[in-house]
Order: structure tokens, then sequence, then C-alpha cells
């Protein structure tokens, strides 16, 4: 019996080792983005070398998905864009960004060789945060998405769509416009 207690006061701590242990750095560059391109942000949007400020660059890549090739972040993640997002300005924020992560760089951009760097630039967020853009939508992972290369946040709400390697929004056609159902899908 006493085992028993030793053993439940004892699990919380392994648990949280095992996480802890899980968020740790990982040196090994081994995210699938092999050949990168770094690009500073274009238009109206600042982005400050990561040689000058120490900060990590940021990679986006092309992930295998159900969906064909799509863009991922450098975790593999697929990346999104919301229809409602206009003039380059998010439409995602306090509370949406929580289902809807959006994807900020800390550096410069960089993107694969098989993608075309010119598409990625970056804006300031209302939350004062740098987010990626390609072809000037904003770009998003989704929280209900577990592993790299899961497309769950395809199609949700019929405003949320996986993004294509040239930068357009798969099943935006289908969908309808930004018009539909703008205020829902998170």
């Amino acid at each position: 019996m006493k085992l028993r207690h030793a053993f439940r006061a004892l699990a919380p701590v392994v648990v949280a080792a095992l996480a802890l242990s899980a968020c740790g750095g990982d040196d090994d560059d081994s995210s699938g983005a092999e050949g990168t391109t770094t690009t500073t942000a274009a238009s109206d949007s600042t982005t400050s070398s990561s040689a000058d400020t120490g900060a990590t660059e940021f990679v986006v890549a092309v992930g295998q998905t159900d969906l064909g090739d799509v863009l991922v972040d450098a975790d593999g993640k697929t990346l999104y864009v919301f229809d409602a997002d206009s003039n380059g300005k998010s439409s995602c924020n306090a509370g949406c960004d929580e289902t809807w992560p959006p994807l900020v760089a800390t550096g410069d951009v960089s993107v694969s060789d098989d993608l075309d760097s010119s598409l990625f630039a970056t804006i300031q967020r209302d939350d004062g945060e740098t987010q990626v853009t390609v072809d000037g939508k904003p770009l998003y992972t989704y929280a209900a998405d577990a592993n790299a290369g899961d497309t769950n946040g395809d199609g949700v709400g019929g405003v949320w769509h996986a993004v294509a390697t040239d930068g357009s929004a798969l099943g935006a056609q289908e969908s309808g416009s930004a018009t539909t159902a703008v205020g829902s899908g998170y």
C-alpha cells in the first residue's frame, strides 16, 4: 500500500520531467527543410537579421499530407490561411489565436529551396509580434493538429485553408468568400 502511494506521488514528477525533456532544444537540423534560402521581409514589414539580434531563423518548407504538398512550419505542422484576413492584416487575434496560433518569426524568414522566397514576408500583429505571410496572407497553425502532416484545420468553418506551395489556399474556391461565416471557424 505504501508503494502505491509513493508511485502516485512520483508519477507527476516523472510526467513533468518527460514533458520538459520534450521541450528541450534539439540541435539536430532534421526538420525536413534541408536547403533553405533566407529572405528579408518585404512591403511594410520589418525583420532584423538573426546575425544582428541573436534571434533564430524561421523555416517554412514543403510537407507531404493527405491533401498533397502543403506549406509547413519548422516542425512539419501544416500552415493555414484565414479568409477574413485582408490587406496583409490578421483578423485572428485575442481568443482566435489560441486555436489558430500565428506563425511568428523572431528573425529572418527562411524558406526551403523548392519555394519561391519572394512570396514570403512578415507583418506586425495587433499584439506586436511579427507574423509570417505568404503572398500577403498571414500564416497560422491549428492547435488540433497534433502531429506533423495533420490537416485537421483545412475547411474549418469554410474559412480556414491549408496552403499550397504556390501560396494559394486549398479548397478556397469551393468554400465561398470571406463573407461566409467570417465569425465562425474557431
